[in-house]
């Protein structure tokens, strides 16, 4: 019971799959985002920083970081969308 229990809460090989390539294609496409929006991305995001620590990290103000972000998320949106990511 706790085998079965444990494989149905593992995903199906091709759900993996599809997790890993969109995965790959958010990270080359934050590779095409201007420097600071890529690097609050990443403070953020990947070094577990909270906004207005990535923020200060950067010398920004609160209020700057997150329109910066705000923006940072636009643009990757517009990249992913016009590489047919959704």
């Amino acid at each position: 019971e706790d085998e079965q229990q444990l494989s149905d809460d593992r995903a199906a090989p091709h759900e993996q799959l599809e997790r890993h390539q969109l995965a790959e294609r958010v990270r080359k496409a934050i590779r095409k985002l201007p420097d600071k929006e890529r690097r609050l991305l990443d403070l953020y995001y990947f070094q577990d920083q909270t906004l207005e620590q990535a923020g200060a990290a950067m010398g920004l103000s609160k209020s700057w970081t997150s329109r910066l972000h705000a923006r940072a998320i636009a643009l990757l949106r517009e990249i992913l969308e016009a590489e047919g990511v959704s």
